[in-house]
């Protein structure tokens, strides 16, 4: 965790969100190690820096739009229901249990991103 692995670990989020829509993964792999309770709220505030950038961009490009917000929107039970089980899996979520989970998740994203790039 030095300033200047950090830096590098940003640009790398804010390239692959702003390319894939993912940016997690450099994420992941950099705090891989860390305690969790300092890995959930570090997470969730650079997503939320990294998603609201990537759609003032979008909209400014012409690229985001009522219909797309509305569509997005949808996901909103499914988060919410998402966050009431995180909420209550957290308490029996150790430390090595974290950290599978979160390199699962980026592992499969990029395999699934990987297959879908190959298929045209």
């Amino acid at each position: 965790m030095t300033i200047r692995n950090l830096f590098i670990c940003g640009v790398a989020v804010g390239a692959m969100g702003s390319t894939s829509g993912i940016p997690g993964a450099p994420l992941v792999i950099m705090y891989q190690n860390e305690p969790l309770e300092k890995t959930r709220p570090t997470m969730a505030l650079v997503f939320t820096f990294s998603y609201v950038t990537s759609l003032a961009a979008l909209a400014h490009a012409g690229a985001f739009n009522f219909k797309l917000a509305m569509d997005g929107l949808m996901l909103l039970p499914g988060l919410l229901i998402g966050f009431g089980v995180g909420r209550r899996a957290r308490r029996y979520m150790t430390q090595a249990m974290g950290r599978i989970l979160m390199l699962s998740i980026a592992s499969i994203g990029a395999i699934i991103l990987l297959i879908r790039s190959g298929m045209g």
